[in-house]
């Protein structure tokens, strides 16, 4: 092991990578040559190995599969042509949605299912190369819905349902094994969203309370992770009781440190609009009751949301599809929050992307921010183009996007995700066969030096060792003021300030193995953000 300029590791990093894969973006990499019909999601490991999980149908009393795939990171399958079986004992009469596909710290994969003959819930425990790790019949959840699961630092994992009478939410924390450890589930009002981790293991859980038909009401508690007793006195309340949400839909969440921001569409006085919320670990909210709007104007109605941002910085982004009052127009927005204030920093009408008009331009798959800068996929014909803004929200490209995948079939079920370089990846699914009767997943690859975290040299000529074991260690140039490291997920594991030297040593020997951002000022304010990783 040598070390390395900045410069070098990303020169070598692109040659490598622009090497994988499948170039032809017309045909990009099959996934697996079974059929696909129902949900299939993909996730992304710290290994850069590729885990997609999806419904295969076969015939009856069977119906259908449970299926997965792995890629490692040069894009080969490790399972076979077709994928290796999860499960075929599950329930189904027609396919439901996979409602929770996550892993932990050591690329394990977790799977949450219902199966919708008697509306069985299963989760499934899976290794790093697809192997059932709590038998094939996974867990048996009774009769539960929306199976949510969140693993832990500590090698458990919670697990959150909607029991079978659709009026009470669960939550449940599992041993590694599978075996329960609270004597009794906490209850998390009737549906929970999603689940977060604090520093100390409390997990906070955002729910809904339903009201009447697919409305709802969203609140957040904290719970112990001894007995899953609640902390807070009462939940929060993360909006006014004259507005209201769907159950039913998506909803995403950052984490930032204990800090927690979430986004939602409430619908209020015959119009929908979005906003922003930050949950402190205390319970409060100190955006407000109903947090920060997207657009004060209400020139449109502001429809799904999704937010993103990058550990270390001081801002969130949030991507919102617009419409005209009878939702027969479209068109995609951006927003740019002080994580602190709540404020809005494009403008209190947010930034144009693409305007409201008939078969408008929106969002397809996730919204990403690498290297701080904002990154989604849209559908253009049949064609999946990348949309790359700077820290304005403008075009980074004069071209404004960039073609990811271009054979032409129309593409769903899209997944978008970064790799450890800064490269990208999308998978989706495809009806290419002649009698269109039969749909398959596929995988993209996408490597832009504008996304490279490493390709900008700045006047600090930094050194570092990647990957690491027990030390991390930084070298400069200039003299170096502050470091700060951070998990993918926004925790923050270490801070150095006021350095005043042209080097700094951080010990890492307690770290978890994996992928951590580390932001570097030096004395004249310059930044830089890297990525480490953790052996």
């Amino acid at each position: 092991m040598k070390k390395i300029t900045l410069l070098m590791v990303c020169l070598f990093a692109t040659f490598i990578t622009q090497a994988q894969w499948n170039t032809d973006i017309a045909v990009n990499t099959l996934v697996a040559n079974t059929g696909v019909d129902g949900d299939a999601q993909s996730v992304v490991g710290t290994n850069d190995y590729t885990y997609v999980v999806f419904w295969n149908k076969v015939p009856s009393p069977t119906n259908y599969e449970l299926r997965i795939q792995v890629l490692d990171e040069s894009g080969n399958r490790l399972l076979g042509d077709t994928g290796g079986l999860i499960s075929n004992t599950i329930p189904m009469g027609s396919y439901t949605q996979i409602k929770s596909i996550v892993l932990d710290k050591s690329n394990n994969v977790y799977v949450g299912v219902t199966g919708t003959v008697g509306n069985a819930g299963r989760a499934f425990k899976l290794d790093s190369t697809g192997n059932n790790l709590w038998t094939s019949d996974g867990l048996d959840l009774g009769t539960a819905y929306l199976v949510r699961m969140l693993p832990l630092d500590s090698g458990d994992v919670m697990i959150s349902t909607l029991n079978g009478d659709t009026s009470v939410g669960e939550l449940q924390k599992y041993a590694s094994d599978g075996t329960p450890i609270w004597a009794t589930p906490a209850t998390t009002g009737s549906v929970s969203a999603n689940l977060y981790e604090l520093a100390n293991g409390d997990i906070v859980s955002v729910y809904h309370q339903r009201n009447y038909g697919i409305y709802s009401t969203m609140f957040a508690q904290r719970y112990s992770i001894t007995d899953g007793s609640p902390v807070w006195d009462n939940p929060a309340q993360l909006f006014d009781n004259n507005m209201s949400t769907a159950y039913n839909a998506t909803y995403f969440g950052v984490q930032d440190g204990d800090n927690i921001y979430y986004s939602f569409k409430l619908s209020h006085d015959s119009r929908f609009d979005v906003y922003v919320q930050r949950i402190n670990p205390d319970g409060t909210l100190p955006w407000g009751t109903n947090g920060s709007a997207f657009d004060i104007t209400e020139t449109y109605f502001e429809q799904e949301v999704q937010i993103a941002h990058q550990p270390g910085t001081d801002h969130i982004w949030a991507l919102s599809r617009f419409t005209n009052g009878s939702q027969s127009q479209t068109g995609t927005f951006l927003q740019k929050y002080d994580k602190v204030t709540g404020d809005r920093l494009l403008t209190n009408n947010g930034k144009e992307i693409y305007p409201v008009e008939q078969d408008g331009i929106v969002p397809s798959g996730h919204f990403l921010v690498a290297n701080d800068q904002p990154t989604f996929l849209t559908p253009m014909g049949n064609s999946l183009h990348v949309n790359l803004l700077d820290a304005n929200g403008d075009f980074v490209w004069s071209s404004e996007t960039k073609p990811l995948a271009t054979s032409n079939y129309p593409k769903g079920k899209v997944n978008f995700h970064e790799l450890s370089n800064g490269e990208l990846l999308s998978t989706f699914v495809e009806n290419r066969d002649a009698d269109g009767t039969t749909e398959a997943i596929y995988a993209q690859t996408f490597m832009d030096s504008a996304l490279s975290i490493n390709d900008e040299v700045i006047s600090a000529d930094f050194q570092f060792v990647n990957p690491i074991t027990d030390v991390l260690e930084i070298k400069s140039s200039s003299s170096i003021e502050k470091v700060t490291v951070y998990t993918m997920l926004g925790q923050l594991v270490n801070k150095v300030e006021k350095n005043n030297s042209n080097q700094v040593s951080i010990d890492s020997q307690n770290w978890n193995p994996g992928l951590y951002l580390v932001h570097i000022t030096t004395n004249n304010n310059q930044e830089q953000v890297i990525k480490i990783m953790k052996k």
